[in-house]
């Protein structure tokens, strides 16, 4: 049920998963939007997923590993999609100086590297080929040979993530009950990943290749693929964004086109 003002819809969303039901409080902008202005909504379905998977775990006696402090996973390939890149890129400008300047080195710095080794064009060429029925290692070794440079996300500051509040969505899904060694090598025999009923990460992807936005990108690349494109063109009430977006988890979340960020078990 949502209540409407001159700005805004307030109300309840229902998330439902399976067997599991939850209802979120939300503020959604009136009008045509872009699909990143559901994007808080996306973070709190993505975080009632979490708990859930958190609650399974812990129920059978494990725990989670992960800690601020341990950026193990943070040199990881971070795969984004455009409403994502965008929020990111603006971010970073709304950060006030020297800071701006510094984020910005970094992400510069990022992207030599991986032209360096030529591996932004081969994840374009991979991208551009994908019809969505990939293999399970499709990316596999583009991800490994990206891992392999020990590239820092950006917003990497202390081995915490600066942008807490603000992180990508599939990073808030990546959880781990295996120590952080295993993460700081990528062992695929050694990482044990938090199974999570749906991911609304790869939802919003599934999302945006449905409306015609093209493939996922490494986050290294949202300043500058933001810089050069023009803003999407594809608007839409944002309760209908969001009963797509529901739609996609009720069926727990197509894979779509995109690498996972770590092997899975």
């Amino acid at each position: 049920m949502m209540e409407s003002d001159s700005d805004s819809l307030k109300g309840t969303i229902e998330l439902r998963v399976g067997e599991q039901t939850t209802r979120l409080q939300a503020t959604l902008p009136r009008g045509d939007v872009e699909l990143g202005a559901v994007l808080p909504v996306a973070r709190q379905m993505t975080e009632a997923v979490i708990q859930w998977a958190v609650a399974d775990t812990e129920a059978v006696g494990k725990a989670i590993s992960c800690r601020a402090g341990c950026g193990a996973c943070c040199r990881q390939a971070v795969p984004i999609g455009h409403a994502e890149a965008r929020r990111l890129s603006a971010l970073v400008y709304e950060m006030p100086e020297p800071r701006r300047s510094v984020v910005k080195g970094r992400f510069e710095d990022a992207l030599a590297r991986l032209r360096e080794m030529d591996l932004l064009q081969r994840q374009a060429d991979l991208a551009a080929a994908d019809t969505g029925g990939r293999p399970p290692d499709y990316y596999g070794k583009w991800c490994a040979e990206y891992f392999q440079l020990k590239v820092a996300c950006p917003f990497l500051e202390d081995e915490s993530c600066s942008i807490h509040p603000e992180r990508p969505l599939i990073c808030r899904e990546y959880l781990v009950t295996s120590p952080a060694s295993e993460c700081a090598t990528l062992s695929r025999d050694g990482v044990r990943r938090v199974p999570i009923k749906a991911s609304v990460s790869n939802a919003v992807r599934k999302l945006e290749q449905d409306s015609g936005m093209g493939n996922w990108m490494p986050l290294v690349m949202a300043l500058e693929w933001t810089s050069s494109q023009p803003a999407e063109r594809d608007r839409r009430p944002a309760l209908g964004w969001l009963r797509r977006l529901q739609h996609l988890l009720g069926r727990k979340s197509e894979t779509g086109s995109e690498p996972d960020i770590a092997p899975s078990d």
